[in-house]
């Protein structure tokens, strides 16, 4: 069984024997076409493409998990810098696991209330990379927030079901609107107040780490050993823009939110995004 990891202009290849890798943000596309960079054990045995679903993000995962393998092991750099044909056998693997992230409708969310579910639901993706050391879990999350008391249940029951400490551990959310909260410091202040948590009401949110570890628990079995590792870039258009739109003195004269009626402040420029350290 061998496992390719390839990103190239805007799409994450994942490459296995017959085995189809899910990872947050991305779905099942055609058979890839391409057979540029691969040995010949790759062209000839099944590989699926994954390329980002409409509505997902990968600019949290995809970083950070190249970082990981790149850091836990020296010895697949290695061998990916000398070519698919030379590769040399490597300890390291990766568990997936998915879940369903959908409030049920009523619920509150971070501005209004679930009125209805559609096609698209929300998930609760990731992967747990095991062979360095304690295991490392990464978590993605189709919400708005994950903070306080609410991240640090997270990390602890996706830690005890990979068997791992709560510090290799990392939970991101990718931050769409309108999607649900989960702080539960902040349900707990609030009712030792008296007052109605709202959108911080924890009930679904504990419901879901529990499926959570328990997706975890269950994928660990099905770990894949990786192979390769390949790193690509391309620019990205129509995605995103600078909110902060500056003035001819080079000050900021106007923001533009997420939903923004000005036609003047929607039709600027998007430019390139300032470094932070320069935005005034």
């Amino acid at each position: 069984m061998r496992t390719l990891l390839r990103p190239t202009t805007g799409a994450l290849h994942f490459r296995c024997g017959y085995a189809a890798l899910s990872f947050p943000g991305f779905r099942r596309g055609e058979r890839e076409s391409s057979k540029s960079s691969l040995s010949q054990d790759d062209v000839n045995s099944p590989s699926w493409q994954f390329e980002p679903a409409s509505g997902y993000s990968v600019r949290v995962l995809f970083p950070f998990l190249a970082c990981v393998l790149l850091a836990a092991s020296p010895g697949l750099h290695a061998a990916a810098s000398r070519g698919a044909t030379n590769s040399a056998p490597t300890t390291l693997r990766i568990a997936t696991y998915d879940v369903d992230a959908t409030p049920p409708v009523g619920s509150l969310m971070a501005y209004d209330p679930v009125t209805n579910h559609w096609d698209l639901g929300l998930r609760a993706r990731g992967i747990v990379v095991l062979g360095a050391g304690e295991p490392i879990v990464l978590c993605a999350v189709d919400w708005i927030g994950i903070a306080n008391e609410g991240h640090d249940a997270f990390r602890n029951a996706l830690a005890r079901a990979a068997g791992t400490s709560p510090r290799r551990v990392a939970v991101h959310t990718l931050h769409q609107h309108d999607a649900p909260d989960c702080d539960f410091s902040a349900e707990r202040i609030h009712k030792e107040a008296g007052l109605d948590p709202r959108q911080y009401d924890g009930g679904f949110q504990r419901q879901v780490i529990s499926n959570l570890e328990a997706a975890v628990r269950e994928s660990l079995p099905r770990a894949q050993p990786v192979t390769h590792l390949g790193l690509g870039e391309a620019r990205v258009e129509k995605v995103a823009s600078n909110r902060r739109i500056l003035g001819p003195d080079g000050k900021v004269r106007a923001t533009r939110w997420t939903a923004t009626a000005e036609p003047e402040l929607c039709h600027a420029p998007a430019k390139l995004l300032p470094h932070r350290d320069s935005q005034s």
